[in-house]
């Protein structure tokens, strides 16, 4: 096939960029996602206020973190301000209220977010991103975990396609979610096909044309894309965003295999003119979007390196399967969607709001925007709502280390 790799292609790129929206970021992400738009004033605050954490390494049997460094980043916005260094010590604390204090241009002010960080094993953990609000004492807690070069439960946990014909090509988007199971972050094995570690792979068609890739770590290879980032364990450690397109014709044939077991499959067709069929695809119907309808199915699991396969053809009548979604299936799959912060679906059929954002970071930012989406139009119910985004912010924090590099 053609060498996968970065796209300059315009069309793909905006596709790309309409599946994945670029939203104005603001790393202390408020409970309305138009709210973090707003441009705070920033207040001064007191300077006696505590700011430290705590290090646990959680892997069973894992060594202490006395000694190791840690750094704290101050972000206004998406402006890195200052940083601080600090080391754990023997009860596993570390502060940097002496260093703030004694900073005459380290004081905190309202709005701003604070990130710890800490390199154990190589490997970067971060904690939670914490904003700034009047002048309570600020805990910034983190997690490591030993490594491991063993894959045993790493699997895509989420995986999303967006299927969408644009004259004589199909462009296909991807989203996916990987997790891990284990209790050791996983650090991947030597790639055959590059000088580098890999801990998941994808073989996408051969006559697949180069595609866009929007999630920094995630590299071409020859047989398709390959990724070089640790898998923390957490059912949502690591999420990827790319697209490749194929020239069109009926009854197109498409294969791809993921080299981790995959667990569960959405798969949307832009359009009512064009449908699925392949081994283990199940119609969920259509469903009704601003750019109109969409015709959804379901598939997986699928083990270790077995094909995702799929024909794509014209109905020349009315599909198989198609009557239209009733709330309560639409709900089933919408939420199939949101625990897999593949949020991709919703902003396929939406313009984008333009404004710079790191790459790396959009996909967690537009899954947020997407479930308040959701939640104020009554599709989830509070207490998922307020779980899910939780869990999504705190998806955010390991995205902080890519960008302050």
């Amino acid at each position: 096939m053609s060498q996968v790799g970065g796209m300059g292609f315009a069309a793909r790129r905006r596709l790309l960029s309409l599946a994945l929206a670029l939203l104005i970021l603001v790393v202390g992400l408020p409970d309305s996602a138009t709210s973090n738009l707003r441009a705070a004033s920033p207040t001064s605050l007191h300077r006696s206020r505590e700011v430290g954490g705590t290090v646990t390494n959680a892997t069973p049997g894992g060594r202490g973190p006395e000694g190791l460094p840690v750094m704290l980043h101050v972000f206004s916005g998406t402006e890195r301000r200052h940083s601080y260094a600090a080391t754990v010590g023997a009860d596993q604390s570390f502060s940097f209220s002496a260093q703030l204090h004694a900073d005459d241009d380290g004081e905190l002010q309202s709005g701003q977010t604070l990130v710890a960080e800490v390199v154990y094993d190589g490997v970067t953990y971060a904690s939670d991103a914490i904003e700034v609000e009047g002048d309570a004492d600020l805990s910034l807690p983190v997690v490591i975990y030993e490594t491991t070069e063993s894959a045993d439960g790493i699997a895509v946990a989420q995986l999303h396609l967006f299927l969408n014909r644009v004259d004589d090509r199909l462009q296909i988007v991807q989203y996916c979610v990987i997790g891990n199971d284990g209790v050791r972050t996983y650090v991947g094995s030597r790639s055959r096909e590059a000088a580098t570690t890999t801990t998941w792979s994808i073989r996408v068609p051969e006559d697949a044309a180069p595609a866009a890739i929007d999630t920094e770590g995630v590299l071409p290879v020859e047989s398709g894309l390959m990724d070089t980032r640790p898998i923390p364990p957490g059912r949502m450690s690591v999420e990827a965003a790319f697209v490749y397109e194929l020239a069109y014709h009926d009854g197109l044939q498409v294969e791809q295999a993921f080299d981790i077991p995959v667990e569960r499959i959405v798969l949307v067709v832009s359009g009512d003119e064009l449908g699925l069929e392949g081994p283990g695809l199940l119609p969920m119907g259509i469903l009704d979007t601003d750019r109109g309808p969409a015709e959804s199915y379901t598939a997986g699991p699928l083990s270790a390196h077995e094909p995702l396969k799929f024909r794509v053809s014209r109905w020349d009548a009315t599909p198989p399967a198609t009557q239209r979604v009733d709330r309560i299936s639409r709900l089933a799959l919408g939420l199939a969607i949101l625990a897999a912060g593949g949020i991709a679906a919703y902003w396929l059929w939406h313009e984008p709001a333009p404004g710079p954002m790191p790459p790396h970071m959009r996909a967690g930012v537009t899954a947020i925007a997407a479930l308040d989406q959701a939640f104020e139009q009554g599709d989830i119910p509070e207490d998922l709502y307020r779980d899910r985004r939780r869990a999504l912010k705190q998806k955010l924090q390991g995205q902080w280390s890519d960008h302050r590099r």
